[in-house]
């Protein structure tokens, strides 16, 4: 009889547990998504397609697993059989992975594929319709996924062009990138020109920038900041982990000029102090134009990078100087994700940013989620997808909704949360906090 009791106990757990899980997944489909970050662009060359090694980050683990380079220029031509044979076992070895549920994610809702993983036989028939939907049919497909996902608005991070201000308003909010206004000041310093990013001296229509000193630079950097807030920028963005480290130091103007002005090649610590100065100076600005910034913190795309640049504490300083300013954390600082929800819970001026994470890890995903709202006031947190086609879009976004689901249901099912609240919650990390902060109407 014991038995009995307990097994229908467990029985009518698990049923309440998938109700408050699915109850919250499907309101989640019920709202228009602001993504608050995508390097979303149209797909350039189909010749080295060949399913999976375009997904965004997926290959990475197939690297990780051991597998040849995909970027092999005798691969001109899909061939089921040689790819598979060539990085099948990979594949294989990399099934478990929050990088391929995303591309599973994808592959179940906009191609109707229900296996768990890919398998050989599938190919041809996924690549033909893969190749026609990105490549042949590219715009129709784009927009019926966009609407399909009841996207609001994505903010579209540019890294291949930081100073292109022409965007499609009906689908993408524009972000301006700072990162190479900071970078170039090196390069300003050392020739008191600017000539190497034809993309700047085409949004400048100039062939040449003169930079005789600092003040003309800074001058410079302020006009791009002016045209991208004219243009309707959001925010601003910097991803410089990928070049250095984060830890940005307060270099006085006396300093800057110094090093500005001195003929010949700066060393290495010079550029590093050109750069900190220059990226306070956008801080500034930022707080003048009314413009958040987005600061990629922890794991670095790919399969090689120093990490360590991305620690988010190394931002302490910044936070403190700077408490107008709106600072939005990126990919949960992973691996460094407790020291991020401190930053948020800590400072006023420090927003959270799920981005990535769900796609990096799933499982740290839940448990972080479920720390920031132990700790930080859930109008503080955002969600984006981090992808570089609209099709990996939606496999994050899933991602997304299923760690955002797992951890509101578990709250209900424990008593520490009304369904009310969770779906507040939900509301707010996927549309309304980053609506408010980015000044979205």
């Amino acid at each position: 009889m014991k038995k009995h009791l307990l097994l229908i106990s467990v029985i009518i757990f698990t049923a309440c547990q998938q109700s408050n899980y699915n109850k919250i997944k499907d309101y989640i489909g019920t709202i228009e998504i602001v993504d608050t970050h995508e390097h979303l662009q149209i797909p350039a060359d189909s010749n080295s397609f060949s399913v999976f090694n375009t997904v965004s980050y997926f290959a990475s683990d197939i690297y990780s697993a051991g597998s040849p380079s995909f970027y092999d220029p005798g691969m001109n031509k899909f061939n089921a059989d040689s790819l598979w044979k060539k990085f099948g076992r990979f594949y294989n070895y990399s099934r478990v992975t929050s990088y391929h549920e995303q591309f599973m994610n994808t592959l179940r809702i906009l191609y109707s594929y229900d296996k768990p993983f890919l398998v050989k036989e599938d190919l041809p028939a996924l690549y033909n319709s893969m190749i026609a939907n990105r490549y042949r049919h590219y715009d129709k497909w784009f927009d019926e996924v966009y609407k399909k996902t009841r996207f609001k608005t994505i903010l579209n991070d540019q890294y291949w062009n930081h100073f292109n201000t022409t965007i499609d308003t009906s689908y993408f909010s524009l972000v301006c990138n700072i990162s190479s206004c900071v970078l170039m000041v090196n390069e300003a310093a050392e020739n008191k020109k600017l000539a190497s990013d034809k993309n700047l001296l085409k949004l400048m229509d100039q062939e040449v920038i003169n930079t005789e000193n600092l003040d003309d630079y800074l001058t410079l950097v302020d006009t791009v900041l002016t045209i991208f807030k004219n243009k309707g920028a959001v925010c601003l963005k910097n991803v410089l982990a990928y070049s250095r480290s984060i830890d940005f130091e307060d270099i006085d103007y006396e300093t800057a000029n110094r090093i500005f002005n001195k003929i010949g090649q700066c060393d290495k610590l010079e550029k590093k102090h050109l750069q900190d100065f220059v990226f306070h100076h956008i801080i500034r600005q930022s707080i003048k134009m009314d413009l958040p910034i987005q600061i990629h913190t922890g794991y670095l795309a790919g399969n090689s990078g120093w990490l360590d640049n991305g620690h988010p504490m190394k931002l302490l300083n910044l936070f403190i100087k700077y408490p107008k300013a709106k600072f939005i954390l990126f990919h949960g600082g992973y691996p460094w994700t407790s020291d991020y929800v401190a930053l948020g819970k800590q400072f006023t001026n420090v927003y959270l940013d799920l981005v990535w994470l769900p796609q990096i890890s799933k499982t740290e995903a839940i448990r972080t989620l479920n720390e920031m709202l132990d700790a930080v006031p859930y109008n503080k947190i955002m969600w984006g997808g981090d992808v570089l086609v609209i099709d990996d879009a939606v496999g994050s976004l899933e991602l997304g909704k299923d760690v955002v689901a797992a951890v509101l249901s578990e709250r209900i099912d424990k008593g520490w949360m009304t369904q009310e609240v969770a779906l507040d919650v939900a509301r707010s990390i996927f549309r309304d906090n980053a609506s408010a902060v980015f000044g979205l109407k």
